[in-house]
């Protein structure tokens, strides 16, 4: 894992992500799979959503892919998921959408592969929200309350069930809100435009990490286990952080 942390791309305030947790899940045909962050695919530049998959239990593993559609946009917070009929699932979140200072407009996406993570297909889920507006905890915290399932159709080929956290814009009492999508099947890619994909998302060849990335995914892993939080507008610490602090003082 080579994660260096999601960031506002204009004003560089940190995003609390899932940069330090991989997500896992096994296929019907016992391969396992893999998702992470990492920046490896830009050269340590921004963070993409990784997948690798081992046939063998775990011994040996394909060379990380690119599963996020937008390479030059930060991506972030991996789900993963395999349903019975062997599709792969990732949920994630990104921001190909930011194009100004402010807001900081954030999508939540669905990559689906069916030919065992080697091609993707993204769909997006929703509407674009403001990540600003989430709690601060070292950083703007939505929370890793992502998850992804799947369910039988009968006569199509079954559905991902994402469920996905975004910020709140209605007010300060509830900063985030946890939503489900229901979706239909996300449609087969023709076989010459999977061929130029699956080229696009591998990793660069002979890719090295140079210990200017490596310092930036040490200082991602120290940021978050950091105590107490940086400072920022007393409201928008989490609750959890609030309760401490207030021991702290007793």
């Amino acid at each position: 894992m080579l994660a260096i942390g999601a960031r506002d791309p204009t004003t560089g305030q940190a995003v609390r992500d899932g940069s330090i947790i991989p997500t896992a899940a096994a296929g019907p045909d016992g391969a396992v799979y893999v998702a992470w962050q990492d920046a490896r695919f830009s050269g340590g530049v921004r963070d993409a959503i990784a997948v690798s998959r081992s046939g063998d239990g775990g011994l040996t593993w394909s060379a990380p892919v690119r599963v996020n559609g937008a390479p030059a946009a930060i991506a972030f917070t991996p789900t993963l998921h395999v349903a019975a009929d062997g599709a792969v699932g990732v949920l994630y979140q990104d921001f190909r959408s930011d194009t100004a200072a402010s807001p900081l407009w954030t999508d939540t996406w669905l990559a689906r592969s069916q030919d065992g993570g080697a091609t993707w297909t993204d769909l997006r889920l929703g509407g674009s929200y403001d990540l600003t507006r989430a709690p601060f905890a070292n950083g703007l915290f939505l929370g890793d309350y992502m998850g992804l399932g799947y369910m039988e159709m009968g006569t199509d080929d079954g559905r991902f069930l994402p469920l996905a956290v975004r910020s709140d814009a209605a007010g300060t009492d509830n900063r985030t809100d946890v939503v489900a999508f229901t979706l239909t099947h996300v449609p087969k890619t023709a076989l010459a435009a999977k061929a130029g994909d699956a080229q696009a998302r591998r990793m660069p060849p002979g890719f090295v990490p140079g210990w200017r990335l490596r310092q930036r995914v040490s200082a991602n892993l120290w940021r978050r286990v950091e105590w107490p939080p940086q400072a920022g507008a007393a409201d928008r610490f989490m609750p959890h952080a609030r309760v401490l602090r207030m021991a702290e003082r007793d």
